[in-house]
């Protein structure tokens, strides 16, 4: 409940202060930038209004998600217990990626209010800064994967992960681990280095992560498919 209320808190600041930033934006703004930092595409000051969105669908999938599982699972049985408990890590992972993604709402409001053509007119490292923000939501998204149970929403979900419970868990502990080496890293990089360098790092340590997650995943796959057979 607690992540609930700060999920619609975050969404509503999202969504506020874009709403108030409207009048004082210039009808072109910047919208995207290149490896350089340099804008390299301008767009109407409404599309501002794209990452509050987001944030509000993220929360909607979210509670339809767990309102349809409500209705069609018994309360009492393991599924439901299972179904809450992945709501919750849902939940959390929403929050931290919600709070990334006001941060980065904040950033272009501010570039588009002063007319910004390159992320270095920024008073601080912007680049770094959400690099950092998404090494700790990347953190706490690892940290809690472990704790979901198989399902079709959350987790890291392939037909090999999927297979049983045992490629499930082992699967999702091992990418727990290798996400937050991912998020430590990109951490790091966000704060030694800066700039497009530590969105270099940052686009690489998870890639990284992925992959071993899926040799890991595969292999897990293959042995369990073995013992049963």
């Amino acid at each position: 409940m607690k992540n609930k209320i700060i999920n619609y808190v975050l969404d509503a600041i999202a969504l506020i202060s874009t709403a108030i930033a409207m009048p004082y934006l210039p009808e072109k703004v910047a919208m995207h930038f290149d490896a350089s930092g340099a804008v390299d595409r301008y767009g109407s000051k409404y599309e501002m209004f794209i990452l509050p969105i987001i944030l509000i669908i993220f929360n909607v999938v979210l509670e339809l998600k767990v309102v349809r599982k409500a209705l069609y699972t018994d309360p009492d049985t393991r599924e439901a217990q299972s179904a809450k408990n992945n709501a919750k890590v849902g939940s959390i992972t929403v929050t931290a990626v919600s709070l990334v993604f006001v941060i980065m709402n904040f950033g272009l409001l501010y570039l588009g209010f002063i007319g910004a053509d390159s992320v270095d007119m920024m008073p601080f490292d912007f680049i770094g800064l959400v690099c950092v923000a998404l090494g700790f939501a990347i953190i706490v998204m690892g940290n809690y994967m472990p704790k979901t149970k198989e399902n079709s929403f959350i987790g890291f979900r392939c037909g090999w992960t999927r297979y049983n419970d045992v490629t499930w868990q082992k699967s999702n502990r091992f990418m727990a681990y290798a996400m937050m080496i991912s998020g430590a890293v990109s951490i790091l990089g966000g704060l030694i280095f800066g700039g497009m360098t530590s969105a270099i790092i940052l686009f690489t340590s998870l890639t990284a992560s992925l992959a071993a997650s899926l040799i890991y995943a595969y292999v897990i796959y293959k042995k369990e498919k073995s013992r049963e057979n």
